[in-house]
């Protein structure tokens, strides 16, 4: 299950929403919602997700924790042109294998490349305004 599917539902039933009412508020059917809650939707556009997040009256904090699975979902990923070959390798191989990693190999790779969830948008803003213009993956992003 994705994070948005699983944080979508958390929050709609932390919040005793039905779908039927949460899919009235935001403008669209019960079946789509369903679909997202269940991942068999793809990931919702930041528009959508925004009339969600009006639909179920969320406060800033559970709206951000929505933001940030629906980042993590994404299921699409460019290469940024001017990367070494061995990182082409490197996504090569870690896409070919992610459906046989286990929680456990995800959080080591995690802490043995030193990557830190980063809201990759953010870090860029920062950079620019910075006056700096470091590779993203210096940063420990993932692109």
């Amino acid at each position: 299950m994705t994070p948005l599917a699983l944080a979508l539902k958390t929050l709609r039933f932390r919040k005793g929403l039905r779908q039927q009412v949460v899919a009235e508020r935001a403008g669209c059917d019960r079946g789509h919602l369903s679909g997202l809650e269940n991942d068999l939707k793809p990931t919702p556009s930041p528009e959508f997700l925004e009339r969600l997040i009006l639909a179920m009256d969320l406060s800033e904090k559970e709206a951000d924790e929505l933001r940030t699975a629906r980042k993590k979902s994404r299921r699409n990923y460019t290469l940024p042109s001017d990367l070494p070959e061995e990182a082409y390798e490197l996504a090569y191989r870690l896409f070919a294998r992610l459906d046989t990693l286990s929680a456990s190999h995800v959080r080591a790779l995690i802490e043995v490349l030193g990557i830190e969830c980063v809201d990759a948008h953010s870090k860029r803003k920062k950079r620019r305004s910075a006056g700096t213009d470091l590779n993203p993956t210096e940063e420990g992003e993932i692109m």
